[in-house]
């Protein structure tokens, strides 16, 4: 009998979803490797793990409010931080020259700057 979508059966898929899975893994450690060492990129396959189901434990969230709000009428909530920038006048009152921001943080010394000028 012939499967759906004319598919010979799930062993058919299985080999090559795997064989794609073991090479992305193989490949998001080693780029995490090149920049992290590979120390961090072992963890790399338990950090895709808890991304995804981090990911889909929130999805389900959402979906869950969403069905909510329209089961019982009421306004869909936003859940997510507002984003506030500070205007140009914000800005303007602690304004601070050069100068300063390199011997606060320690980035030079008030003589290195005065021997530099």
């Amino acid at each position: 009998m012939e499967s759906p979508w004319g598919l010979a059966g799930q062993s058919s898929v299985l080999a090559p979803t795997t064989v794609l899975g073991v090479a992305l893994a193989l490949s998001r450690a080693a780029c995490s490797a090149s920049i992290y060492g590979w120390k961090f990129a072992a963890l790399s396959p338990l950090r895709s793990f808890l991304g995804n189901w981090l990911n889909s434990v929130a999805s389900l969230g959402a979906l869950n409010r969403f069905a909510r709000s329209m089961w019982l009428g009421e306004p869909l909530v936003w859940l997510k931080t507002d984003h506030a920038y500070p205007n140009l006048a914000a800005l303007e009152s602690s304004k601070q020259s050069i100068d300063s921001i390199l011997i606060a943080t320690g980035a030079v010394s008030a003589e290195a700057l005065e021997e530099a000028r």
